[in-house]
């Protein structure tokens, strides 16, 4: 079985501007091609997973969350980075939805379509959100904020990412 990485998209892998309605603010962090591209050199499943409550909140409309996603696909593409998955939830905080960080309907989704191993799976993000989610679908969190608070902003998701690839080589090693 693959190795199975969910990402938070806004502050984890392109920075956090607020409510994105211009493809012109998809602006990658730094260290985030790297570490993607040490991910798929691994051979690693990744699977974005983001809320984007903008949409109902009227901050930005569909074709705009559309134009942006455009970029955001294109932007990495141009670095052989290519998700396998992209999931988003676009209902309010107030809905109650199942999809919506904390809770883990994303993560659910994207395991009945792809029959994902959760020893072999991991989230990394930037919210408590993130991190409720991934413990209520009972795998790893990463938090990429642990390593800017260490000063280590320069290339904060490429060091991050060298962590995650040793921890799963360790987990393969065992399940072998």
């Amino acid at each position: 079985m693959k190795v199975n990485v969910f990402l938070d998209r806004d502050g984890t892998l392109i920075e956090d501007v607020g409510y994105i309605a211009s493809s012109n603010d998809v602006r990658p962090l730094p260290g985030v091609f790297e570490g993607l591209q040490l991910f798929k050199r691994n051979h690693y499943r990744l699977h974005v997973i983001s809320n984007q409550s903008g949409l109902a909140r009227g901050k930005f409309t569909r074709e705009e969350f559309e134009e942006v996603q455009a970029r955001f696909i294109k932007i990495f593409s141009e670095r052989d980075i290519v998700f396998d998955t992209l999931n988003y939830c676009f209902h309010l905080p107030t809905e109650e939805c199942s999809c919506r960080k904390p809770k883990p309907g994303l993560f659910e989704k994207v395991n009945s379509e792809n029959q994902i191993d959760k020893l072999l799976s991991a989230m990394i993000g930037n919210s408590d959100a993130d991190r409720g989610a991934a413990e209520a679908f009972g795998i790893p969190y990463w938090d990429v904020r642990t390593l800017v608070e260490d000063d280590l902003a320069k290339d904060t998701f490429e060091v991050l990412s060298s962590h995650v690839v040793e921890y799963f080589n360790g987990v393969q090693h065992e399940l072998e």
